[in-house]
């Protein structure tokens, strides 16, 4: 589950980011944008509710075997 709930943070960042910002900086923000806006930001609790500590040891420190030659 945790892959799942990281994956959706990282596309609803990216999303936010590269077209609902850039929209509303060029002033072409509608309502449909809103809406999707809206129904995006239910991922914003689970930015606090992962447990960090675990994905940078779990994902992150321990690569390392991924990254030996045999």
């Amino acid at each position: 589950m945790l892959p799942l709930l990281l994956f959706e943070i990282t596309w609803t960042l990216v999303w936010t980011l590269s077209v609902a910002l850039s929209n509303a900086l060029a002033g072409r923000f509608d309502a449909g944008m809103a809406a999707t806006l809206f129904a995006g930001a239910w991922a914003i609790p689970f930015v606090f509710i992962v447990p960090w500590r675990y994905v940078y040891s779990a994902y992150v420190r321990d690569m390392e075997p991924w990254r030996r030659l045999p």
